[in-house]
């Protein structure tokens, strides 16, 4: 399925992924996928990080506030993403993968950029019901495709100014459950069988590993700088994979 090449530089993508994740408490799907992207199928980057992603956001959650009460807040994010997720990832054998090359490329661009800038209209508590099922149902689009939860994520916590705990614990468990429906989806729609499904398993230590050892690190230092670079490279390969979707 991958050569000697692609398969060293997958491992060295979803290792890096898992580091970034433990010290930011986000970005394994961006860092992995937009890494694994430059060398193999779009398609088949998204395929093989799905077992990665449900680890490491499943090891987040006990990074984080407790996970019931998190349920509790954002039970109604969870109550339209899963349903579209799954319907989603089912039929996303249809999208061309130069389409889904572009759509990757432009989440990418959105994390980076929201990233980088911290903003987000703020959200009333009277309005947060209607956001969460917004958000939901549109976390439920992208991720059911790309397997990138960030960008809509994002915008919504910082709209609802949340602290680094709380942003850490629900990410791990809405993205972590979430990613459930779109695993059953790749599963049934024969994206993620066989050696695919394989490697995706393998490919999960590779990422807690270093989850674990980033969390450690990232609780001693102000990694504000290196943040700065990592979001520019977001960045670039975000508009590198945009113009190879449109033009190769």
């Amino acid at each position: 399925m991958l050569s000697p090449t692609e398969l060293i530089f997958v491992l060295s993508a979803i290792a890096i992924a898992g580091g970034v994740k433990g010290v930011f408490g986000i970005g394994f799907p961006t860092t992995a996928i937009a890494l694994s992207s430059i060398l193999i199928d779009a398609r088949l980057a998204v395929t093989l990080v799905t077992l990665p992603i449900l680890s490491t956001n499943t090891l987040q959650i006990f990074f984080g506030p407790n996970p019931a009460d998190i349920f509790r807040r954002y039970w109604k994010l969870l109550a339209l993403m899963m349903p579209i997720a799954l319907v989603v990832a089912f039929l996303s054998t249809e999208v061309p993968t130069t389409i889904l090359t572009v759509i990757i490329a432009l989440m990418i661009i959105a994390f980076a950029l929201v990233s980088m800038t911290q903003w987000a209209p703020r959200i009333p508590e009277r309005l947060d019901g209607p956001a969460q099922l917004t958000t939901g149902a549109v976390s439920g689009v992208v991720a059911g495709l790309t397997l990138l939860w960030a960008p809509p994520m994002m915008v919504y916590l910082l709209s609802r100014q949340v602290d680094r705990k709380e942003l850490i614990g629900v990410l791990g468990l809405t993205l972590g459950v979430g990613t459930l429906p779109v695993l059953v989806g790749y599963v049934a729609n024969g994206n993620l069988t066989g050696s695919t499904l394989t490697l995706s398993a393998l490919l999960v230590p590779v990422a807690v590993i270093p989850q674990v050892l980033g969390e450690l690190v990232g609780r001693r230092i102000a990694p504000q700088r290196f943040r700065g670079y990592l979001l520019w490279m977001f960045l670039i390969f975000g508009f590198v994979l945009l113009a190879r979707g449109v033009f190769f």
